[in-house]
């Protein structure tokens, strides 16, 4: 049987199911057998159950691992044996493990450019591995059109992220959950990591003004603002499985994110696919590509913008035909291009 090594930032079957774990999956019904990888930092990886992953341990955060020599003992002290394994397949995320991925052996190596990497603020021996990773790769699959400039010429191929449209089924009875029967509607759903991208000012100035509004949070929150008024509501993060319930339960849904190289360099964020897989009416800070990709999405530049996008997507209501825009990213129609890519290098 053919292997493959799959790294990423995070971890399979956890609360964030990043792109990369799709075409995990596809390996896995091409015959390989797949095994994942991450890094986490040591207070993480002695309080965290592994699960499915093989957990590796990193000594501090990313930024301030800035010399080589500690990414070097990094890897040298790693116990999983597979790093010293010779692979049929290598797959990487745009993420530190290229570090990894350079030093790994493999008779294939695919790069999944799911994001700008140096937007993420990664140290210069980072960004330095991943160029090299980008130009000892096989195959390098960009999650973006606007990165495809950033991979070889005929090496480099646009492949979206997919959307698992079985996990978002359109009829059907469902139970609502627990922690959202206590939450008044009208609901604004948030869903996703809440990171550095984040606006936490237009968000909660938006809530402070639609005091009526319920905002629901449904994701890992890395930094809480010292204050979030009543109408603001934290679920952590879901099984993924699970992610529908939330937005089937909403009534419309928000991306406020701030406007940065890294997130301008993508056509879209995939949580997009998801809000319209169930009709919800989206507001979204505006950014050209995304804008140009979506035209459907309400959005703002401002946040008295972003108010009156909230209060036009309550207006709106649900639309079901918005379904329609997410099944060509179907994780069918992106196995068949990533199956058939991989078959020209195989």
């Amino acid at each position: 049987m053919r292997k493959a090594l799959v790294l990423a930032s995070n971890r399979w079957n956890g609360v964030m199911e990043v792109g990369i774990f799709r075409f995990a999956g596809f390996l896995k019904s091409m015959g390989y057998h797949v095994e994942h990888a991450n890094l986490e930092h040591f207070i993480t990886y002695l309080r965290g159950d592994g699960g499915v992953t093989k957990r590796m341990i990193k000594p501090l955060p990313n930024r301030l691992m800035v010399w080589r020599w500690m990414w070097e003992m990094t890897f040298r002290l790693q116990r999983y044996e597979g790093l010293r394994e010779e692979w049929d397949l290598l797959m990487c995320d745009a993420s530190p493990l290229v570090y990894f991925a350079n030093r790994i052996k493999a008779h294939l190596k695919v790069y999944r450019m799911n994001d700008l990497l140096e937007g993420f603020g990664v140290p210069e021996v980072i960004a330095e591995e991943e160029r090299r990773f980008i130009r000892e790769s096989d195959v390098v699959l960009v999650a973006h059109r606007t990165l495809l400039g950033r991979g070889p010429r005929g090496r480099t191929f646009y492949v979206p992220n997919p959307i698992d449209l079985s996990l978002f089924p359109e009829g059907g009875h469902f139970e609502e959950p627990e922690d959202l029967k206590g939450i008044p509607h009208p609901r604004v759903v948030y869903l996703g990591a809440v990171y550095e991208w984040y606006d936490w000012e237009t968000f909660l100035h938006v809530a402070g003004v639609l005091k009526d509004v319920s905002f629901v949070i449904v994701g890992p929150i890395r930094r809480r603002p010292p204050f979030l008024p009543p109408n603001v509501y934290t679920l952590g993060g879901k099984p993924h499985r699970d992610v529908h319930l939330y937005l089937r339960f909403s009534d419309a849904a928000i991306i406020p994110f701030r406007v940065s190289p890294l997130i301008e360099s993508m056509d879209f964020p995939n949580k997009v696919l998801e809000f319209f897989a169930l009709g919800l009416p989206t507001v979204s800070v505006r950014w050209e590509a995304f804008s140009r990709n979506f035209p459907e999405v309400i959005f703002y530049t401002d946040r008295d913008g972003a108010v009156e996008g909230v209060k036009e997507a309550l207006r709106r209501g649900k639309d079901p035909s918005l379904r329609e825009k997410v099944k060509r990213y179907d994780k069918e129609e992106v196995f068949r291009e990533f199956r058939d890519i991989l078959a020209r290098f195989t």
